[in-house]
């Protein structure tokens, strides 16, 4: 009877052992399953608003090369060349473009892998990708003209910040507009690229 009480407990533990073990493992793997829901949420909502970031901040750098180019001498080439006057600096622009075709293709990328999703067809993530670029390409003569007009590169870079950061910063690309502040909701609302990003989101 001793054997067949200690074979009772013992298999009583033995089968009680995994079940506390799944107890124990249940908590950080319920944790974990949150966090990774949390995260895509998360993702779904500043994936598109980073976008926008990365292409406003790349407009910066088409001022601080033209005016680097103006420095050096390189425009004063091309008026010696039989050429319209304008060539230079819209194949200057347009070459930048593709820096911005670049940056929205390798962030979504990134964000697909991170897990971001889209319901949207080819058409709409191709008429997204159209519009952050109109906005950029809108935005990159702003940068043109302070290029053109700042006396050296690190002029340019510091004008281009003091437009870039209300743009972006003051904007709901981070945090719905309905949870910012009241003071700075009257701005958020009418900056445009929170209207970009809305739009974009929309899309998406």
């Amino acid at each position: 009877s001793m054997d067949l009480l200690n074979f009772a407990s013992t298999s009583k533990l033995g089968l009680l052992e995994p079940m506390r073990r799944s107890e124990s493992m249940a908590p950080p793997l319920l944790i974990r399953s949150s966090l990774s829901v949390a995260l895509i949420t998360v993702l779904q909502y500043l994936l598109p608003g980073i976008m926008v970031t990365s292409v406003v901040m790349i407009t910066m750098y088409t001022g601080v090369g033209l005016n680097t180019d103006i420095e050096k001498g390189v425009f004063d080439r091309f008026r010696s060349m039989p050429i319209a006057r304008s060539a230079p600096l819209v194949g200057h622009i347009l070459g930048d473009s593709v820096k911005y075709v670049l940056a929205i293709v390798l962030v979504f990328t990134l964000g697909l892998v991170l897990g971001f999703r889209t319901h949207a067809g080819a058409l709409a993530v191709a008429a997204a990708a159209g519009l952050m670029l109109a906005f950029t390409f809108a935005i990159c003569w702003i940068a043109t003209l302070i290029g053109v007009a700042a006396r050296s590169a690190e002029t340019v870079q510091a004008l281009s910040l003091v437009l870039i950061f209300p743009l972006t910063f003051g904007s709901n690309i981070f945090v719905p507009t309905d949870k910012l502040p009241g003071w700075l909701q009257a701005w958020v609302k009418i900056n445009p690229v929170t209207q970009l990003s809305d739009a974009i989101r929309g899309l998406l």
